[in-house]
């Protein structure tokens, strides 16, 4: 951006204007009202703005990210093609139904969301105390999975698996904060259930990478 600054300087030109011909944002949600000016700068005399997002994944206010710069960016280009990505690739219906109708609570209508999966098992919801009440639940529903104490509960509930038994690499565990994880990992470990958690970045703390960093 300096090298450009330079350069439009010694012509003469608005450092800011004409940088960027084609500007691509992602997770456009999670942009301030700062930021959004900051795109408006860097577009200005661009040919293309595109942005990807979605407002109902908009979780960060408390650090500053406003959705309502979706607003701001229909009435800024009002020209604006939107483009609605509705067919899901990752979930089954009985998934979509019951996340569609708790999303639809948030402004802007009901939300349309079309499955590429075959009809799969209920959704079930469990209410727990606690934290560690929620994570000693989930080991032992793994463990009951497994057929360590319930195989006869398990082909209830999945008829499709009667005939072989579930293995660990058949079930996965989605938690949001890495706090969730080390509670998950405790409890399980005492139902004597392995694990492999992804996602960490304990990697960076390796010895070796600290020293490809640090160089």
């Amino acid at each position: 951006l300096r090298a450009a600054e330079e350069e439009n300087a010694e012509k003469g030109e608005h450092a800011g204007a004409g940088v960027f011909s084609y500007l691509l944002v992602d997770e456009f949600q999670d942009i301030s009202p700062l930021q959004y000016r900051l795109i408006r700068a860097w577009n200005e005399g661009g040919r293309e703005l595109f942005v990807i997002g979605d407002r109902d994944q908009a979780i960060y206010g408390f650090r500053g990210a406003d959705a309502g710069c979706f607003e701001r960016l229909a009435e800024d280009f009002p020209q604006v093609c939107q483009i609605v990505l509705e067919e899901n690739y990752r979930s089954t219906p009985q998934i979509l139904e019951a996340a569609s109708g708790l999303i639809s609570k948030n402004p802007g209508g009901k939300r349309r969301l079309k499955p590429n999966w075959p009809k799969g098992v209920p959704v079930r919801i469990v209410a727990t105390d606690s934290e560690r009440a929620e994570a000693i639940f989930v080991a032992k529903e793994v463990g009951r999975l497994a057929g360590g104490i319930g195989m006869l509960e398990a082909q209830e509930l999945f008829p499709e698996k009667e005939g072989r038994s579930w293995g660990f690499e058949d079930i996965a565990v989605l938690y949001r904060t890495h706090r969730q994880a080390a509670l998950l990992e405790e409890c399980l470990k005492k139902e004597g259930i392995p694990c492999v958690t992804v996602g960490r970045e304990e990697f960076l703390e390796e010895e070796t990478v600290r020293g490809t960093i640090c160089f």
